[in-house]
């Protein structure tokens, strides 16, 4: 099996989201985009999570720069199955999850986070390198901000603020842990 399977569940989500910020008022078509990224993805992840049971772990070096210097994924039994639960999850979220309030979704965004949001939690379980793990970490902050503060309460507000100066001293020990 191809080794560079494994950037499949990392851009795909990717590229479908920076493409639906462009969509975003067109609903029908964004979720069924939204849709075929996350099929296309859980397909990928579960191709790759039966040959990895099969004939071990795959590594895929980014730009052929070996390990310290480049960015490195490794997809191994557990971090597949992870990828594949996480796919298979946001796909149910996406397909059931937004039967009112289309006109809302829109005006927010909120298929294109809930895809950066994927991307960086897939992006976390598929790491080698703790620098990289760190960045994958803060796309999914940052995907996570934005989808708790869509609200319009006060309530909502105020308990967003703590929220995201909680991650941010979180974000902070853990970059200073790394380094």
């Amino acid at each position: 099996m191809n080794d560079n399977l494994l950037a499949v569940p990392i851009l795909v989500p990717l590229i479908c989201a920076l493409f639906l910020v462009i969509l975003h008022r067109q609903v029908r078509l964004s979720r069924r985009i939204a849709l075929g990224a996350l099929l296309i993805s859980f397909i990928a992840s579960l191709i790759m999570l039966i040959e990895v049971m099969k004939n071990g772990p795959m590594t895929l070096d980014f730009g052929d720069w070996p390990a310290p210097f480049g960015i490195q994924y490794v997809g191994d039994p557990l971090s597949l199955i992870l990828v594949t639960t996480t796919f298979l999850v946001v796909f149910m979220i996406v397909a059931f999850g937004f039967g009112r309030g289309e006109k809302r979704a829109s005006r927010y965004y909120l298929l294109s986070f809930i895809l950066f949001l994927t991307t960086g939690v897939v992006g976390s379980f598929l790491t080698a390198d703790l620098f990289n793990l760190y960045v994958m970490f803060e796309i999914m902050l940052l995907a996570s901000f934005v989808l708790v503060t869509l609200g319009q309460s006060v309530e909502q507000l105020r308990a967003s603020i703590i929220y995201v100066v909680l991650n941010v001293i979180g974000s902070w020990f853990f970059l200073v842990g790394i380094g």
